[in-house]
């Protein structure tokens, strides 16, 4: 899996755990990445535009999971 989908499936399971009200969860959501750039660590922590940019993605995720789910 590449890093841009594994940051929207992260944030995916952080946001459901919050919304299914786990103990100790809530936002904001804080999400960092590390990859090996010339075999060193590049560590970035999400901006909030990158953090709205996923939720925006994640929204529209749901959405599809709910009309083919609703489908008659």
């Amino acid at each position: 899996m590449d890093v841009e989908r594994g940051k929207l499936l992260a944030y995916r399971i952080i946001k459901d755990a919050i919304d299914i009200g786990a103990f100790g969860l809530g936002e904001p959501i804080d999400i960092w990445t590390m990859k090996m750039v010339d075999e060193k660590p590049e560590i970035h922590n999400l901006t909030e535009e990158e953090i709205l940019a996923l939720n925006d993605a994640y929204l529209v995720w749901k959405e599809a999971e709910r009309r083919i789910f609703m489908k008659q």
